[in-house]
């Protein structure tokens, strides 16, 4: 992997009386991750301006999934960030702040 996924990845790594183990529950989560990356359905929604941030080589926001957000985020804005992918506020983060300081300045003005 490249090197900010491999560093990533090693947080979670751990040495034991000279062994190396996962801190995580790695069943658990195998187990789990039909619930974490599924959308917890609702009646409730958001009016209000909304932005959702993705990255151009992430899939966690799919453009499936534009219909779903906007059904409970009528207003929401969806921005792609080049060159980036499921860490754009790492991989891009000049462009992902510019993108956030520009949504709260457009909803403070």
């Amino acid at each position: 992997p490249d090197a900010a996924l491999r560093a990533f990845l090693l947080q979670n790594l751990a040495t034991e009386d000279g062994k190396l183990r996962w801190r995580l529950n790695l069943p658990v989560l195998a187990a789990s991750l039909p619930t974490i990356l599924d959308f917890p359905q609702s009646e409730g929604r958001f009016d209000g301006p909304t932005l959702f941030l993705a990255g151009e080589h992430s899939d966690y926001i799919r453009p499936r999934d534009e219909a779903t957000i906007r059904r409970y985020f009528p207003q929401a804005r969806l921005c792609e960030i080049a060159q980036s992918g499921h860490w754009p506020h790492a991989d891009q983060t000049d462009r992902f702040l510019a993108l956030v300081r520009n949504a709260l300045q457009v909803e403070t003005a």
